[in-house]
């Protein structure tokens, strides 16, 4: 029995070192303060060597501003320098590059030891070695959709602003309108829920908008009422005269009665 536990022992101890030797063959950890110098020194490294503005437009001055943290791991390096050459990137061939002293701002992202992107003054990819193009903005304007208003039982038409995209008016109108009423205006409609829009063209006046068959309704009432709201919601623009509605490619014996 004794012999039994001195074994258990041995045992015991012999994990208990083998675990302290492992632990400490396994390399340590790099300090927060210590993996941010050694991205500030990357990055720095990498635009003197590599970013074109700086290569190709005659950089010098490096300066660090700001280093940060803004991931676990991935860091921001804020980093100025002034080119001897107007312009970012590499010097086209048959460009007249101004010599002026430039400013210039450059923000490096460095992850595991390599840069990741540098952007310079918010405009120019340094990776790509290209402007970075702005997303142009959506125009939009003001339209109208027709929904129904019920007063004591009474069912009738009603326009409700709404803003659509510029391009293809007619038929974001028309997709807004199938969309609905949202959840907290006092109106309701009677285009079935799940009805789209299969297509729609305009010419020489006529708009002819075919629908899903969820359209497909019966009772003179909801009829109208569904005819109503569609043909109101696109002859509000000039270029439409006349509405022609399909279900399906169909014209013959839809919505009736």
């Amino acid at each position: 029995m004794g012999n039994k536990l001195i074994i258990v022992v041995v045992v015991i101890l012999v994990i208990v070192v083998a675990g302290v030797l492992i632990s400490r063959m396994e390399a340590p950890e790099i300090p927060d303060d210590e993996a941010a110098t050694e991205a500030e020194v990357v990055a720095e490294e990498w635009v003197e060597k590599m970013a074109p503005t700086f290569v190709e437009r005659e950089g010098e001055g490096l300066t660090h501003i700001s280093t940060e943290e803004i991931e676990e791991g991935l860091f921001e390096i804020v980093l100025e320098f002034e080119a001897m050459f107007a312009g970012y990137g590499k010097v086209e061939e048959g460009e007249m590059a101004a010599q002026v002293i430039t400013p210039h701002t450059t923000v490096v992202r460095v992850e595991g030891g390599e840069v990741v992107s540098a952007i310079t003054d918010g405009v120019f990819d340094e990776h790509a070695g290209a402007m970075i193009e702005e997303e142009e903005e959506e125009e939009t304007t003001r339209v109208d959709v027709y929904f129904v208003s019920v007063e004591d039982g009474q069912e009738s038409l009603v326009s409700v602003e709404r803003e659509v995209s510029t391009d293809n008016v007619e038929r974001f109108t028309l997709l807004t309108l199938l969309d609905g009423p949202e959840m907290e205006e006092n109106y309701t409609t009677a285009i079935e829920g799940g009805t789209t829009l299969n297509s729609l063209t305009v010419e020489n006046g006529v708009a002819r908008a075919d629908f899903s068959e969820e359209l497909d309704a019966s009772g003179s009432a909801t009829v109208t009422m569904i005819r109503d709201q569609i043909e109101n919601t696109l002859l509000q623009f000039e270029t439409i005269e006349e509405v022609v509605i399909s279900i399906e490619g169909e014209t013959e014996e839809i919505l009736q009665p």
